[in-house]
């Protein structure tokens, strides 16, 4: 017995020829773990083999349908560990392990609404589970359901009241919510248990600057990039808390934005904020280049809305975007032929003169800032009669040609696009006032640039 290892009623190793008391009374158990060891050590036949043969002498038993559903995703069978699990809340309706894996399995799929129902099911069933209530907080956050998210954290917090992440969850939850006080004394509480929380430093910077204070706003971000002088968005906050208008928005910044934003962004940005520009732009596309035969670079292509709109054309359609998680989504139309997760001025800048017949960017520069660089290259990348189309959100009179608005968007003005694009060596340049989208039930001008090489 010297090779044995103590086995204790906590949970501690043990030797593979001893068994613990749970598997003595519950032999699926001790086999389930054998088909997770296989599927771990990429034995997949083995463990379909003995997941068949459970599922003989088990039929009834959701845990070994829940393992089944480990064993699909392991292969990349999304639509086997859908049905898996589904057949495991048939089996077990109340159960809150097969409850919230659903729940995960429909978000993964962009099924919010069936998403979110399962995940109230899984969080009613064990409301005072935080291996429940984390991966539901996580599918609210990615519907978009900020005050579902807030709920969940709620009982989280009952749950693990001296929880640092739950408290840190919270603070984020409030600053997305806009409760901006609220969020301050949640993250300056989280600050007297860890002071070198990063999370609770960074929100609490956020919500200071959100809420107005830019005295301290301003400090808290100085510390932030003193502590970290490598991320440009410390930098750049500290700028704007202190009055001054940087004239570019680091590419972090709009990655992190539209990877928490890709699975809900068509839904969000089209069905309620009418966002139209990319329809607009494949109509103007198609007045020029009714035959569709051309190469074309989609600048910031977000998830795929110009290509939705346009259909694939004769040539080649290359989608650029910071952000993996819209590219994701893009991928799922086939419509694009190749992707690049870049910034678009990299994108702009390395791409060899004379590859493209048509260029797009719509709802892209207003996270840019100056444009000369980016129209300059825009142009050296046409071919000659390209077709170049941006859209920009719109200065009022009397502003300056360019401002950052407190939506952290830039706005621009027509004269001085017309300008940039005259400057370029662009031989015509149109111009389209637009609304460019409705937030709180107001407009937000803009306009459409349309420019010919």
């Amino acid at each position: 017995m010297e090779n044995d290892k103590v086995t204790t009623m906590t949970g501690s190793t043990k030797s593979a020829n001893l068994t613990s008391f749970t598997e003595l009374s519950d032999p699926v158990l001790a086999s389930l773990r054998r088909v997770e060891a296989d599927i771990h050590s990429g034995e997949h036949q083995a463990a379909a083999a003995r997941l068949n043969e459970l599922q003989r002498q088990s039929p009834n038993d959701p845990r070994v349908l829940m393992t089944g559903v480990m064993l699909a995703q392991s292969i990349g069978n999304a639509e086997g560990a859908l049905r898996a699990v589904e057949k495991a809340v048939v089996i077990a309706p109340r159960w809150a392990p097969a409850l919230i894996e659903l729940a995960a399995q429909l978000a993964r799929r962009g099924e919010f609404e069936r998403a979110l129902v399962e995940a109230d099911k899984a969080v009613a069933a064990a409301p005072s589970s935080l291996q429940v209530l984390e991966p539901a907080t996580s599918i609210a956050n990615l519907a978009g359901d900020t005050d579902r998210a807030a709920r969940y954290l709620d009982l989280a917090q009952q749950a693990a009241p001296d929880s640092l992440p739950v408290r840190l969850s919270r603070g984020y939850n409030l600053l997305a919510r806009r409760q901006f006080d609220d969020a301050l004394k949640v993250f300056s509480a989280a600050l007297e248990t860890d002071a070198e929380s990063e999370l609770a430093l960074a929100g609490r910077a956020r919500a200071a600057l959100e809420s107005g204070d830019l005295t301290a706003a301003s400090g808290y971000y100085e510390d932030l990039a003193r502590r970290d002088p490598d991320n440009a968005a410390y930098r750049y906050y500290a700028d704007i808390s202190q009055g001054k208008s940087p004239t570019a928005q680091p590419p972090e910044i709009a990655r992190t934005l539209f990877d928490d934003y890709a699975a809900t962004f068509d839904k969000h940005l089209v069905g309620q904020l009418g966002y139209r520009a990319p329809k607009r732009f494949a109509e103007v596309i198609r007045k020029h280049r009714p035959d569709l035969v051309f190469d074309m670079l989609d600048l910031g292509c977000g998830t795929g809305l110009m290509g939705v709109y346009l259909g694939k054309p004769r040539g080649g359609l290359v989608g650029v975007d910071v952000s993996g998680a819209m590219i994701a989504e893009a991928i799922k139309h086939n419509i694009y032929d190749r992707f690049h997760q870049v910034n678009l001025l990299d994108a702009l800048r390395e791409s060899p003169s004379g590859s493209f017949d048509v260029i797009t960017a719509a709802d892209v520069f207003v996270y840019i800032g100056a444009l000369d660089e980016a129209i300059t290259n825009a142009k050296r990348l046409l071919r000659p009669n390209g077709l170049f189309a941006f859209s920009c959100e719109a200065t009022g009179p009397g502003e300056p040609d360019m401002v950052l608005r407190p939506t952290q968007r830039y706005a621009h003005s027509e004269a001085s696009m017309r300008a940039l694009c005259a400057a370029a060596g662009f031989s015509s340049v149109e111009i389209e006032a637009c609304n460019i989208r409705y937030e709180e039930g107001e407009a937000t001008p803009g306009f459409i640039v349309v420019a010919i090489a």
